[in-house]
């Protein structure tokens, strides 16, 4: 904004600070609550590769706490995981998960470099809390389907990720610290400079 003062004609320009709230994506939860997402009964099938893979499963997302691997299956197409994998979010409010896709990657491990066989993600919109429902994910490789897999999923409530140990009962002695050593006050001898005495029969006066 800006006036005049019409007596001195002097134009003053007046700003005002603007403060816009900030809204954060997800609601800000505290450090040491989760939800946990449990996925079990995983299986695999219509795998198109070359050969027969040793495959595992990776699940992961940037509002996970955790990467979750499964086991790994020995030299099958057909793999079927009998892990029950729980996977740990941020994010606890039914409303912003239904938001959130989990990502899911099915990977061949190898001795030397491990190959990627397909990916997909998981809507995570209504997820049950009482009983776990059957999800289907096809999974692409270049935009070609490889794989599809299934499984049972289900959301766990908010838990505590960590506990807080209270201090124990027991009384501890105190360490005696080391007491600095004691100076004393020493007088300090002071030295005064005086004249050299001078008799009457070496002092000269010679005047001019």
């Amino acid at each position: 904004s800006s006036g005049i003062n019409a007596e001195y004609g002097v134009h003053a320009k007046f700003e005002m600070p603007v403060y816009l709230p900030v809204i954060p994506s997800h609601p800000i939860l505290p450090p040491n609550h989760v939800c946990t997402i449990i996925i079990s009964n995983l299986f695999a099938c219509d795998l198109i590769t070359s050969v027969k893979p040793d495959p595992y499963v990776i699940f992961h997302g940037p509002f996970l706490l955790n990467t979750v691997k499964s086991s790994v299956q020995k030299k099958t197409v057909t793999p079927s995981w009998p892990d029950t994998l729980q996977i740990q979010s941020y994010v606890t409010d039914p409303l912003h998960l239904n938001f959130l896709f989990l990502h899911v990657m099915l990977w061949d491990k190898d001795l030397m470099d491990n190959t990627l066989l397909g990916r997909g993600v998981i809507p995570l919109k209504d997820l049950p809390t009482q009983t776990p429902v059957t999800f289907r994910v096809p999974l692409l490789l270049h935009d070609e389907n490889t794989a599809l897999l299934t499984g049972d999923i289900i959301l766990k409530n908010e838990i505590a990720i960590s506990e807080v140990k209270p201090p124990s009962s027991q009384t501890q002695t105190a360490t005696p610290q080391a007491q600095a050593p004691q100076i004393q006050n020493t007088p300090v001898k002071r030295h005064v400079w005086e004249p050299p005495k001078i008799s009457p029969s070496d002092a000269r006066i010679s005047l001019r």
